[in-house]
């Protein structure tokens, strides 16, 4: 249960809710709302989990795979889990969980955007400047 995956981090962090939120700077209420079951865990604050404490987001959504996530150059397995964490939670679909979704794939794109850019400088870099 994600309530259960959410209280676990804060135990292995040993931080309170507020600290926590704090941490991930977001409301406390918000992380209060979702340990009490009145909210669902959003895909954006189970990222901000993963981004800050490098908790894996699948694992955070659905219980399946690593509770850590892997070195940051796997980023080919990180979209990966996002696939299976968007099908695996399709049984609970909702609008805005969508779009949380969709917010969350726009930013991974971005990241290959630069990255492909960084590797094209690189190789220019490389080509132009050896003798």
């Amino acid at each position: 249960m994600i309530i259960k995956r959410l209280k676990k981090i804060r135990q292995i962090l040993d931080l309170n809710q507020t600290k926590f939120a704090e941490k991930l700077n977001i409301p406390s209420y918000k992380i209060k709302d979702i340990e009490s079951g009145k909210v669902k865990l959003s895909v954006e604050i189970a990222s901000l989990v993963e981004e800050i404490f490098s908790f894996n987001v699948r694992w955070i959504l659905t219980g399946k795979g690593d509770m850590y996530v892997q070195n940051n150059s796997q980023e080919t397995d990180n979209k990966s889990e996002l696939i299976k964490s968007i099908n695996d939670s399709l049984e609970t679909f909702d609008v805005d969980y969508l779009e949380q979704i969709k917010k969350k794939i726009e930013r991974e794109k971005k990241k290959d955007l630069e990255t492909i850019e960084l590797k094209k400088r690189l190789e220019y870099l490389e080509k132009h400047c050896k003798k």
